[in-house]
């Protein structure tokens, strides 16, 4: 059984997170007007942009009290980890 190659993460500031893919490419996300943090969705071998306002990665803190950041984990986006892993 062999392991599966991942991203790792090999640094972070605010609003830039930097990647190392398993085919040894350097990514560097940053902060832009669609995606307005560095925040990825780190999975095995991939990652993607994590768009935290909507799609599977929706993130509601409407009900939580006191609101505050807490971005956390949804069923949808660990039903989206699953998938991309199979």
């Amino acid at each position: 059984m062999s392991a599966i190659q991942c991203v790792k993460i090999t640094g972070t500031t605010w609003g830039t997170l930097s990647l190392l893919t398993p085919s040894g490419q350097h990514v560097t996300l940053q902060s832009t007007a669609q995606h307005r943090s560095g925040d990825a969705f780190v999975c095995g071998p991939d990652y993607e942009r994590w768009a935290w306002k909507k799609g599977g990665f929706l993130v509601n803190t409407s009900t939580k009290k006191p609101l505050a950041h807490s971005p956390g984990l949804t069923p949808e986006a660990v039903k989206h980890a699953v998938a991309r892993l199979l």
